[in-house]
């Protein structure tokens, strides 16, 4: 009899605490159930299919789609997998993480990305690197120089990759004690943006940040007032930096380099008229506003002005600069 009695006090207690979320998912099967299937699986996944559906409605039928979920980021890996059924029957291709895709050859790689923070959406490689780029700076005391300039010329900006876990940038500080107005234009391309400074203004990835793109070249930076600022070519993926020159002018020919067999010459054209640089005893045409890479020559003439420096990597991964 106690048995009973208890099974039966047991049994109420759980009806007590269940029946209602059993009614609550009743009626919540029978309001779905009259909904139409696209309805339906957008209220079930929160809006999932839907952002999934509207990538696939902003791209041609036949293109292919390169999803990148990074596997450092929790639930990015999933998302893709169910990004994948709901796509079907668009063909889709996956990458697991940047990397991966940055080092894929394949001339035939989707070029249309799909990311996945804060939901599937369209993007671009570029700005998913950019995305990725959480944390502070490496360069974590950034001080601007005690110097202040209007305009100057940074011979050596870039954005790019390498080897795993190789991932370049130029962190940079601009200071000024009242606001200015920065115009920073990036060579060869001719790119400008300009940035408001009001007292301080740090960048993680100045190339892409003015550019929208990766690659390499040099920097001319003018501002309305005197401006304070600090350069570093930073190897994230390592937590190294080296510090970039800035110059004004470039110095009188010839430059002399000493001998290092590992490094890198690079030829700096500020102008606008191609110049033919003699570096070693070889010619070198270097376009207008051009910035070009040679072997590790010690002697650089030119009958116009010209900068060059020497670049070598290290073991640690970080980047030596030899300015003339």
């Amino acid at each position: 009899m106690m048995r009973r009695v208890l099974a039966t006090i047991l049994f109420a207690s759980l009806a007590w605490t269940t029946v209602p979320a059993l009614l609550h998912l009743a009626r919540e099967a029978a309001a779905l159930r009259r909904m139409p299937l696209h309805d339906r699986r957008a209220l079930v996944t929160k809006g999932f299919s839907r952002a999934t559906e509207d990538v696939i409605a902003s791209t041609p039928p036949n293109e292919r789609l390169a999803l990148i979920p990074r596997y450092d980021h929790p639930g990015e890996t999933d998302a893709a997998v169910f990004f994948n059924y709901y796509a079907y029957p668009r063909a889709t291709r996956t990458w697991f993480g940047l990397q991966a895709y940055a080092l894929d050859v394949d001339p035939h790689r989707p070029a249309t990305v799909v990311g996945f923070g804060g939901g599937p959406h369209r993007t671009t490689y570029e700005a998913l690197r950019e995305e990725s780029m959480c944390g502070p700076n490496i360069v974590r005391d950034l001080q601007s120089s005690a110097e202040a300039r209007r305009e100057m010329i940074v011979p050596f900006v870039a954005s790019g990759d390498g080897p795993p876990p190789d991932l370049y940038t130029v962190e940079a500080v601009f200071a000024a004690d009242t606001p200015a107005n920065v115009d920073v234009t990036i060579f060869p391309s001719g790119i400008t943006r300009r940035f408001v400074v009001n007292g301080r203004r740090t960048f993680r990835d100045l190339y892409y940040e003015t550019t929208g793109t990766l690659g390499f070249g040099w920097a001319r930076i003018r501002s309305d007032v005197s401006l304070r600022t600090a350069f570093h070519f930073v190897n994230r993926g390592r937590s190294v930096s080296t510090p970039i020159a800035v110059i004004t002018d470039p110095p009188p020919m010839p430059l002399h380099f000493p001998p290092r067999p590992a490094a890198r010459l690079w030829l700096a054209n500020f102008s606008d008229q191609e110049i033919i640089a003699m570096a070693g005893g070889v010619g070198a045409r270097v376009p207008a506003h051009g910035l070009i890479q040679m072997g590790p020559e010690v002697i650089v003439t030119a009958p116009k002005p010209l900068f060059a420096f020497l670049s070598e990597k290290k073991p640690d991964g970080s980047t030596e600069f030899i300015w003339p």
